[in-house]
């Protein structure tokens, strides 16, 4: 089949933009599949254009190339709402005229976001600053390994007048972009960073950055040597907004590195978006932790038990443990803000040889550790009942209790054979708060589980008990007494 040719347009490139050199024209004819109806591009609206065909296309094809060889292109090309998203792409740095940054700075003057991914330049820079009036979004980037030959180093902007991004929402910048912000004086002081690229890491003047939004709690705190290096970059952040979904003595570690070295004095720390558990355990481990550690990380376990949404307390310590002198003033002064789930339990395969209880610090903090605490899950079937009355009894908002199927009981069924048992008690508040949690029961619910035909069934029984219909109730009664009342 011959190839289809078109004669070619005698068109300047003033755009700057012709990517491609194939031979077309806008009454070339096109192949007829099946006569299928099609929609006219002009009338697809900008939005649509803009949002979706621009990434897919490239900008810098929809206004060169595109532009000249087909008469719908031709006849988007030059209207701004055309390019609200700009997505450049290419491994060969574009060099514009005084003319071609004069066309594409009248059609970007709507542009709300930019993805450059290309070489830097001089021109693509005033591009750049062009549309700063404009722009919520920018993400430059082009690494090392996509450059050839020597980097481009930008010129030096000289004078004290900055260039501000006014409605500059978020960005991502890395690779030899990174010089922009502090050789042209780029205003980015409240610049939210969505997060630093990898290659960032080898940019050597990172102060312009003032704030950071983790998309990854690996980014810097897990990277052998990764806050040393921002360090050294003075990389000086005013507020910093962090997910964590994990925590462990070394992370922890990690963290107070990044606080000391890598955040401004006084700047503001988000921690909204973490989820992860705290276990007051990991304070007292020997091998890990030593006064020094506790001392010197004081004010990072501090912000870090504030961010945690669950704990753990652990109600003996095992011989591989020590309780440090330096948690003495430590522990009072930690503040479980946004725990709402607390694990009450005894220290796993602890035995009896060589456990000793938890300092009354510890068991005499409980309201002020845990002061929003509604939930708790008791382990631990033979743990001193006195203890988890004197824990319990001091959480001022708890508001159900579970012991799990595993730390009650386990009943024999018949033919059926062993089922599994769990208690669940919801509690007065308010007017009761001060009295014993025993007597606080409101409802109690039994569950049952077990495998009848290879099928598994569980039963639910709920018996409520207020306080006004109870039998008078002695002060020295069990939570544990609950458990024959609740199965009968």
């Amino acid at each position: 089949m011959a190839k289809l040719h078109c004669s070619r347009q005698e068109e300047e490139d003033v755009d700057g933009m012709l990517v491609e050199d194939d031979d077309d024209g806008d009454e070339c004819p096109l192949p007829n599949h099946g006569q299928q109806s099609s929609l006219p591009l002009w009338t697809v609206p900008s939005d649509t254009i803009s949002t979706f065909l621009s990434p897919l296309l490239g900008t810098q094809y929809i206004i060169g190339t595109l532009s000249l060889i087909r008469k719908a292109f031709h006849t988007i090309a030059p209207e701004p709402s055309t390019h609200l998203c700009v997505h450049i792409q290419t491994a060969k740095a574009i060099n514009l005229t005084d003319t071609q940054l004069s066309v594409w700075l009248t059609r970007l003057s709507k542009t709300k976001r930019a993805v450059l991914l290309c070489p830097v330049t001089e021109s693509m820079v005033l591009l750049v600053e062009g549309t700063s009036n404009t722009l919520t979004y920018l993400e430059m980037d082009h690494s090392a390994s996509e450059r050839h030959g020597t980097p481009r180093l930008l010129s030096v902007r000289q004078g004290a007048s900055l260039v501000e991004f006014p409605v500059l929402e978020e960005a991502r910048v890395g690779g030899d972009w990174a010089q922009a912000a502090p050789r042209k004086r780029w205003a980015l002081s409240t610049l939210p960073l969505q997060e630093l690229l990898p290659v960032t890491t080898s940019v050597p003047d990172l102060s312009a950055l003032k704030r950071l939004r983790f998309t990854s709690e690996r980014s810097c705190f897990t990277h052998g040597g990764g806050t040393r290096l921002l360090a050294q970059r003075s990389l000086r952040l005013e507020e910093v907004d962090i997910a964590l979904n994990s925590l462990s003595t070394d992370l922890l570690k990690a963290i107070d590195g990044f606080r000391k070295s890598c955040l401004a004095p006084n700047a503001i720390e988000n921690w909204s978006r973490s989820d992860f558990h705290f276990d007051l355990s990991s304070l007292f481990d020997s091998s890990d932790m030593s006064d020094e550690v506790l001392r010197s990380c004081a004010g990072t376990i501090k912000i870090l038990a504030s961010a945690a949404t669950w704990a753990v307390m652990r109600t003996q310590l095992t011989g591989t443990q020590v309780f440090h002198l330096a948690l003495y003033g430590l522990i009072p002064s930690l503040v479980f803000s946004r725990t709402r789930t607390l694990w009450l339990c005894r220290r796993a395969n602890a035995g009896h040889a060589g456990v000793l209880p938890l300092p009354d610090v510890v068991l005499s903090n409980v309201a002020r550790l845990f002061p929003s605490v509604t939930h708790t899950d008791v382990f631990g079937a033979d743990m001193s009942d006195a203890l988890v009355q004197r824990v319990l009894g001091q959480l001022p908002t708890l508001e159900t209790l579970r012991c799990p199927a595993s730390d009650t009981f386990d009943t024999d069924v018949g033919d059926l054979g062993w089922a599994r048992q769990g208690l669940r008690f919801s509690l007065h508040q308010t007017e009761h708060q001060g009295r014993p949690i025993a007597e606080r029961v409101r409802e109690a619910t039994t569950t049952m589980d077990w495998e009848e035909n290879n099928l598994c069934r569980m039963e639910v029984r709920r018996m409520g008990l207020p306080i006004s219909s109870q039998k008078r109730i002695s002060s020295q009664k069990r939570i544990t007494d609950y458990f024959s009342v609740a199965n009968q």
